[in-house]
């Protein structure tokens, strides 16, 4: 019987209500000259409304192609990528819906080969404490870095 009020009051404790959920987490990929980024619809909702100071409209099919300048704004506030010590502007290309998530693609041009990169990346960070995001470099091979509150940015040699 004890177990069972423990088990009841955990569920309880760890069940996410509908506004929230209990993983913050991104990915970050960055290939040739493209960033993919893919995020939760409602965290990128709220950084939104939080940066901008304007309140999206959720019913609005194409969320990502109405918001396409707010959200250019603001991952270029919050993410940086430095490549051969040369800052790297990066401007928004399309989006894809996926049910709760959406891949948000970035275009960007360095004609150089890639000898050494920095990755700063503090999106939905202001929001999230808990934020993790995940970034995978796909040149030439894989390689992956964790970024949180505590650790921002990661280095790659090529």
């Amino acid at each position: 019987m004890l177990f069972f009020s423990y088990l009841s009051l955990l569920l309880v404790l760890v069940n996410p209500s509908e506004d929230n959920h209990a993983v913050y987490i991104s990915v970050v990929e960055i290939e040739a000259s493209q960033i993919r980024v893919k995020v939760f619809s409602d965290d990128l909702r709220d950084a939104i409304r939080s940066h901008a100071g304007i309140v999206p409209d959720s019913s609005v099919v194409h969320y990502c192609s109405k918001y396409q300048k707010e959200i250019n704004q603001y991952f270029s506030e919050k993410l940086t990528l430095v490549i051969n010590e040369k800052e790297i502007p990066f401007q928004f290309h399309t989006a894809s819906d996926e049910g709760e998530s959406y891949w948000i693609s970035f275009g960007f041009s360095m004609e150089e080969e890639w000898k050494s990169m920095q990755v700063e990346d503090k999106h939905f960070m202001e929001m999230f404490p808990g934020q993790s995001n995940i970034i995978k470099v796909n040149w030439p091979d894989s390689r992956f870095g964790r970024l949180n509150a505590s650790e921002t940015s990661c280095s790659f040699e090529f």
